[in-house]
């Protein structure tokens, strides 16, 4: 037979994340997604689809380099102070 009480004391409270934390994490998440889009630039050779602007007569900007674009811009959205975004609005 379970019993449940709920006359219990409440466990341990944890710390709420200071804002210093959740920047932290911000600047973090910025970083790897700048990695993971020079990491898909110098990969995505296989998958590239149409040429979208050439720049020279051997490089240009296809397809597939828009999914690092969008991971570049997630990164400066990020990274970007909150106060900055909050006075914005």
């Amino acid at each position: 037979m379970v019993t449940r009480t709920t006359d219990r004391e409440p466990g341990p409270r944890l710390p709420r994340l200071s804002w210093v934390t959740s920047r932290v994490r911000h600047l973090l998440l910025a970083v790897l997604l700048v990695l993971a889009g020079l990491v898909w630039l110098r990969i995505n050779g296989q998958v590239e689809g149409r040429v979208l602007l050439a720049l020279t007569r051997k490089h240009g900007i296809t397809v597939a380099d828009l999914l690092s674009v969008a991971a570049f811009a997630g990164a400066a959205v990020l990274a970007w102070p909150e106060r900055v975004r909050d006075c914005c609005r």
